[in-house]
């Protein structure tokens, strides 16, 4: 059969036509329906009176729990394993030792150090004590020997001092005088060798002054040293004598070259200078070895006068009892005696991983034997019971969010039903971005223990930010703007009197706080939503 598909093009086209009619004639109809209905709505107002309440402003947000301590641990020296006291899962308390390094250095010297500390407390305590009758009479019987010491050294001194003139004046009368005609006569004249000496008039003359000058000199020592006993001792006499020495040591260097430049011939053979040079060398040795003795004798008489002074002080203090100066000085070694037993502890501790508070040991990979390497952690804990709930806050509301604000949480595990009552404790002041988004971490204790708190559940937290009482609050839908200023509409007598008010917080229930600008008592105009 032929189809006429003019025809039929035609026919569809008419019947298309007449169901967008009616299609165009029912959208119609149902958006004045719904015009209507939407501007009825909207002009369906409910009316509330204002009366005072309490306004709760929230933030809520999710976290986990989790221990409210926990801490990875490692050895602060290297070394090697000696034991493993723990495995993970074990309950410690607090101060228990988890691993610990060979430490016998160090704990043989902490004990040293203890040593040394009860040591310095004994002698403080005894200071404070003051002296015994036994510790006066030692300090008296050591001054009685400080006393003899001083006695016996000051005579040796004395006669150190005679023996020295003696050695000098020898050295002089039988060694220098030889080369001299008149050598104690007041113009001592060297013998005029064949040498430079003899043929130099200025030397001959300063030969003759220094002789002249240590005549002078050995004849008042000697005049002064005749009569020289303890009681009359001086400690000029000292000076006097060292004088002397260093006269006669240089006259006796003068001459050595002077007999080690004489020339042999007949008037002076070789035996006869070879006897200069040996009288020369005997008394210069005559001298040194003195004068060595007479410094000894001086310091022994020092030492000795030191000694005397010591004991006597110390007699003195023993009988007045400690100073202040001594206390201090007393209880300054005991705090620094501690401080060395600290010190020698905290070397100790670092040989030791040690539990920081009680809880659970969750990681132990210390193996004993093996040595250590810093940085590493061998060791975990968890407290045991305490726990807390991490969250991030939005930066929208951090603001609100404070140090020790209530909150309710619920854990996902027991359902919403079941309430945890917690406190803010922590905020923290810098930003963490979370997915890209700037956040701020917040952290919560639970105010009471739980057995039923597990670390990891998941938290659902409700935050009271503010909780006002006798405050003015409407529905966030009472509220509109009129030329940029926050109105309501007061219902007063039939009249509508729209009014300026000021607004504080919202809450999570979509009411807004009045602060200013409405009464209690007055009827306020709200919208249906």
């Amino acid at each position: 059969m032929k189809i006429n598909m003019k025809k039929f093009f035609v026919k569809l086209w008419s019947i298309l036509k007449l169901k967008s009619v009616y299609i165009t004639l029912i959208a119609i109809i149902l958006a004045i329906v719904l015009y209507k209905s939407f501007s009825s709505n909207s002009s369906a107002e409910t009316i509330i009176t204002l009366e005072p309440q309490t306004f709760v402003q929230e933030v809520s947000v999710t976290g986990k729990v989790q221990a409210s301590q926990n801490v990875d641990m490692g050895f602060e020296a290297a070394g090697r394993v000696s034991k493993v006291s723990v495995k993970v899962g074990d309950v410690v308390k607090k101060g228990a030792v988890l691993v610990s390094l060979a430490n016998g250095d160090s704990y043989g010297a902490l004990l040293q150090r203890q040593a040394d500390l009860a040591t310095a407390q004994a002698n403080y305590n005894d200071l404070a004590a003051g002296s015994r009758t036994e510790d006066i009479s030692i300090a008296e019987a050591d001054l009685q020997s400080a006393q003899s010491s001083l006695d016996q050294s000051l005579q040796a001194f004395v006669d150190k001092i005679k023996e020295t003139y003696s050695v000098a004046d020898d050295a002089v009368r039988t060694k220098a005088d030889q080369f001299y005609t008149n050598p104690r006569s007041v113009n001592p004249q060297i013998i005029p060798f064949n040498n430079n000496y003899g043929n130099n008039v200025t030397l001959q003359n300063d030969l003759a002054a220094k002789k002249v000058k240590v005549n002078e000199s050995l004849a008042k020592l000697g005049a002064d040293t005749s009569s020289l006993t303890v009681g009359t001792f001086d400690p000029k006499y000292i000076q006097e004598t060292r004088d002397s020495l260093a006269l006669v040591r240089a006259l006796l260097d003068d001459l050595s070259m002077v007999a080690s430049s004489v020339e042999v011939n007949v008037a002076t053979p070789q035996a006869v200078i070879d006897n200069y040079k040996a009288s020369v060398l005997s008394a210069r040795a005559s001298l040194n070895a003195i004068a060595a003795s007479l410094t000894m004798a001086e310091q022994n008489y020092n030492t000795s006068k030191s000694g005397l002074n010591r004991a006597t002080q110390q007699l003195a203090l023993k009988k007045a009892g400690s100073t202040e100066d001594q206390l201090a000085a007393g209880e300054a070694r005991v705090r620094s005696a501690s401080a060395q037993v600290e010190s020698a502890q905290a070397i100790l501790a670092k040989t030791m991983i040690v539990a920081p508070f009680d809880g659970i040991v969750t990681k132990m990979d210390a193996k004993e034997g093996e040595s250590t390497i810093l940085g590493t952690t061998y060791a975990s804990m968890i407290s045991a019971s305490n726990y807390e709930v991490e969250s991030y806050v939005s930066e929208s509301d951090i603001a609100k969010v404070k140090v020790a604000q209530p909150a309710r949480i619920t854990l996902d595990t027991y359902g919403k039903d079941v309430i945890f009552p917690a406190t803010v404790y922590e905020v923290d002041p810098a930003e963490t971005v979370v997915d890209g988004v700037t956040t701020y971490k917040i952290k919560l204790s639970f105010n009471q223990t739980d057995e039923r708190i597990r670390s990891g559940m998941t938290a659902n937290i409700t935050i009271e930010t503010s909780n006002k009482p006798a405050t003015f609050v409407i529905p966030q839908e009472a509220l509109f703007l009129n030329a940029g200023e926050k109105m309501v509409t007061v219902d007063q007598g039939g009249k509508r009197v729209d009014k300026k008010v000021e607004t504080g917080g919202l809450n999570a229930s979509g009411e807004i706080e009045i602060v200013s600008g409405l009464v209690a008592g007055e009827r306020i105009m709200v919208k249906n939503k």
